[in-house]
């Protein structure tokens, strides 16, 4: 079944209510008992008590007619009728009184002794009025007979109810000793499971957390290859170890990714700075081509210019024209494949921009997940934290409940030590009273007795009350100690998570020049294709002027008509040459900006690299 912490902590915390509850019964069951017995026990004291006043006053009302017969003193007829009144008065009360049917049985016939008795006697004084002393005398011999059977009753009852005492004591003794044994196998019950309970639950605590702060520590250090114990508590303790396990393969994934991604951007960036540097090369070729076509187009126009003047040099000139066309064509030529060249190496620092943006891209989705990852980690530490917390002061509760419980056994012990001196004044009552105390006496010992097993009770129960109170503040400091292992947990959690948001702000950073040398590529890679467009114009005029000066060749007469088209694709091979060297410079510049994103580019991997290095997998 799973429980959670708040659970386990009432279930101990019920358990050992349970236990108290225990306590109390077994006490409040073993005082009713005893109650009863001592309840019997005065119950047939006062039983004795009452037949001995009438056997005393049978004896006094025997003596006070006797004492008539000798003086006939009408003062011994009233003390014999106070003593008669005494005596239904204490009939009547020894009636009240819970008796067994053989009891009431030795009652009534101690009654009816009584009214014969009684009526012998008033026959008494009326002989002696009479003058009768002889038959007076007599009869009192026959009232003494009567004294004899109400003392044999008397004497049985006594003998009977002094057995029944005794039995009511032992029983009150063996209640007591009953009730004392249930109670210490109870509270030591009581203390071996709270100790227990109280063990477990923090040991199911504090030692996951302890292990989960460690953790913590070397993956704040770091170290990434830490190992996550196996937690089976079943419960928010668990939970949170699982998602502490899942966070640190979530990271390890992260900085490989995060590394692999570096390494990317690093070769990249080194690909793109090797490209932008042969890119330059060939752009600088193309410069040095288009200024030789330029220089070429001014020959040409020299070449026009002398033909114009001079028709004698006409031969000569076509010959330098078409050597300076053939030149021009050789130069176009390899403009042309370098141009090509440059184009193809641009695509393919545009494809390795692109490769790095979405390297770049996963990257920070990985990131994003990995500070999702943490932050759910510290709510679950902070989740853990107020459970600890909660515990704390629940064992807390516990300990002023110990303390309420040690404070009522106090009490108690008053109410002993209190019992014990009532005990004792009415020993001294009973010794006061003499023979007719002595039943009272022995109860007084008794309770006396039983109030001393109590104090001693107490006293035991308090030194009790005290081990769980010392165990309660033990668990409360472990709990505490718990507590700061948590906070600290939370703290370097609350350092993995900064770290990551580096890592992730450097990632974010990287893709936004990734994405800017992206750009840049795709600009280069349309500015190349308008180079080859303008170096294939140059290649077409090229073709026109060796065609023309084929023609001058081949027909001398038209050297006039010639000139003038050689003039016209002079000037627009300069102006072809002009375009060119614009779009040169502008590629120059572009691939400048290339080389300066991807030092940028390579110093920030390098960063990275560096932030990964700290993490070991």
């Amino acid at each position: 079944m799973r429980l959670k912490l708040g659970q386990k902590i009432i279930s101990g915390y019920f358990l050992i209510i349970a236990f108290l509850v225990l306590v109390g019964y077994f006490g409040i069951k073993g005082m009713n008992a005893i109650e009863y017995e001592y309840g019997e026990v005065n119950t047939h004291r006062t039983i004795s008590t009452h037949i001995w006043e009438l056997s005393n006053n049978y004896n006094g009302q025997f003596a006070h007619a006797l004492l008539y017969i000798q003086k006939q003193d009408q003062a011994a007829i009233d003390e014999f009728n106070e003593l008669e009144a005494e005596t239904e008065e204490v009939l009547a009360e020894t009636r009240k009184l819970d008796l067994s049917n053989e009891e009431k049985e030795k009652l009534e016939r101690i009654a009816a002794l009584d009214e014969e008795f009684c009526g012998e006697i008033r026959q008494v004084f009326q002989l002696v009025s009479a003058g009768n002393m002889a038959a007076a005398q007599a009869s009192m011999k026959e009232i003494e007979e009567d004294i004899d059977q109400i003392d044999v009753i008397i004497h049985e009852w006594d003998g009977t109810n002094d057995k029944s005492v005794e039995e009511h004591i032992a029983m009150a003794e063996e209640g007591s000793h009953s009730a004392m044994r249930n109670n210490y196998v109870v509270m030591a019950v009581a203390a071996i499971f709270g100790i227990l309970a109280g063990l477990l639950i923090s040991r199911s605590i504090s030692k996951p957390v302890m292990n989960l702060a460690a953790a913590a520590g070397q993956i704040a250090k770091g170290d990434l290859s830490v190992s996550i114990p196996d937690v089976r508590t079943k419960d928010e303790v668990q939970t949170l170890n699982e998602a502490f396990r899942t966070m640190l393969s979530n990271l390890r994934e992260l900085i490989s990714k995060v590394n692999d991604s570096a390494q990317n951007v690093a070769a990249t960036s080194e690909e793109l700075s090797t490209n932008s540097d042969e890119a330059a090369k060939a752009t600088q070729q193309v410069a040095n081509a288009i200024q030789e076509v330029a220089r070429g187009a001014s020959q040409q126009t020299s070449f026009v210019t002398g033909t114009m003047d001079t028709v004698g040099q006409v031969n000569s000139a076509i010959g330098q024209i078409a050597s300076g066309a053939q030149e021009q064509a050789n130069n176009i030529t390899s403009t042309a494949d370098m141009v090509t060249q440059m184009a193809a190496s641009i695509e393919e620092v545009a494809s390795g921009a692109q490769t790095v943006t979405q390297s770049a891209e996963k990257t920070k989705v990985a990131a994003d997940k990995g500070e999702q990852s943490v932050e759910q980690t510290i709510k679950g530490m902070e989740g853990i934290k107020g459970k600890v917390f909660e515990s704390a002061n629940k064992i807390r509760e516990l300990g002023e409940h110990s303390q309420q419980i040690g404070e009522i056994i106090q009490v108690i012990d008053d109410i002993a030590e209190q019992t014990n001196l009532l005990a004792l004044n009415a020993a001294i009552e009973a010794a006061r009273a003499g023979e007719h105390g002595k039943g009272f006496a022995v109860v007084a010992d008794e309770v006396r007795k039983l109030a001393e097993r109590s104090g001693k009770a107490t006293k035991e129960i308090a030194e009790l009350i005290t081990n769980i109170q010392k165990l309660t503040a033990e668990a409360v400091t472990a709990m505490e100690q718990g507590t700061g292992e948590v906070e600290q947990g939370v703290w370097l959690a609350h350092d993995a998570g900064n770290a990551l948001k580096e890592i992730l702000r450097n990632v974010e950073e990287t893709y936004r020049q990734v994405q800017n040398i992206s750009a840049a590529a795709e600009e280069i890679s349309a500015s190349s294709q308008e180079v080859v467009k303008a170096v294939d114009n140059v290649s077409s005029i090229t073709e026109e002027n060796t065609a023309a000066t084929e023609q001058l060749t081949a027909a001398s007469s038209q050297v006039g008509a010639a000139m003038e088209s050689i003039s016209s694709v002079t000037e627009e091979t300069s102006a072809a040459a002009q375009e060119v060297s614009a779009s040169t410079e502008e590629m120059t510049a572009s691939i400048e900006e290339i080389s300066s994103a991807s030092q940028t580019l390579a110093a920030m991997a390098e960063e990275l690299r560096e932030m990964v290095a700290r993490f070991r997998l």
